[in-house]
Order: C-alpha cells, then sequence, then structure tokens
C-alpha cells in the first residue's frame, strides 16, 4: 500500500507543478532568466559573452571577423594599436591581442578592461596573430 501512496503523491505533485507553469509560462524559462520566444513584454536584449583573451587566440577559428567582447589588461602601448593581455604586465607573446581603434589612446597600461570588436587575423608587422577592431571600451 505504501508504494501506492508514494506514487499518488509524485503524480498529484507532478500535476500541481504542470499547472502552475502553464498559468505562469516565465517559470518555465530556462534558470528562470530568459523569457520564452513570443512574450515580448518581459524580452531584456541579449549580452554576448565576455571572453578572456586566451580564449579567442588559442581558438581564433570560431571567432575569426566575428563580434565579440574581450575583457584583459593593456599591456603594452604602440604607435597607432595597443597590446592587450590576460597578464596585467610582463613580455608580450603572440598570444596576445593587436587593438586599434577610437578610444585607444585613453587606456592606460596595466589597467582592467573589457572591448568589444570585430576579431581579425593581424595584418601589420607586430608579433601577435590576432587583432580586435574595436567599437566599445569599458574601464574595470
Amino acid at each position: 500500500m505504501r508504494k501506492k501512496n508514494v506514487a499518488i503523491i509524485i503524480a498529484i505533485v507532478g500535476v500541481a507543478v504542470l499547472v502552475t507553469m502553464a498559468r505562469d509560462p516565465m517559470k518555465t524559462a530556462i534558470n528562470n532568466s530568459s523569457p520564452i520566444s513570443g512574450n515580448s513584454a518581459n524580452t531584456q536584449p541579449k549580452q554576448s559573452p565576455v571572453y578572456t583573451v586566451g580564449e579567442l587566440t588559442w581558438r581564433a577559428k570560431q571567432y575569426l571577423n566575428q563580434s565579440v567582447r574581450v575583457r584583459g589588461y593593456l599591456l603594452k602601448k604602440e604607435v597607432g594599436y595597443n597590446i592587450f593581455s590576460d597578464e596585467k604586465s610582463g613580455s608580450m607573446t603572440a598570444h596576445d591581442l593587436s587593438v586599434t581603434g577610437a578610444g585607444i589612446s585613453t587606456m592606460q597600461l596595466e589597467h582592467a578592461y573589457t572591448l568589444g570588436g570585430v576579431f581579425v587575423v593581424n595584418s601589420s608587422l607586430n608579433s601577435t596573430l590576432y587583432a580586435l577592431k574595436i567599437s566599445e571600451i569599458s574601464s574595470q
């Protein structure tokens, strides 16, 4: 008898959950943060993920010629471009990122930033493999 009572309780709870979800479709959203499509009254713009410099440069094929956001530090200032890195200081490597675009002259060495822009193959003669043509800078 006991197993039968447990099964009935589980069935009742399951029905109660389904009824609640039908009444409030927002509870069916993933992680309760993304509304179900078609419910435009509560939609918010989806923010793109923020990557590290290494995530982009070591897996570059996934991100080439796409708009990305990246966090890191200004490692070095050069004429016409800056070098952006996961490390606050140290020597430059091929997997750091050349950064070009409006606002780079205002960036401060060893300061943390989140940058947005288009990730591309570096066509300049410096020693980084990839570059970011920035469209946004935010200080952290």
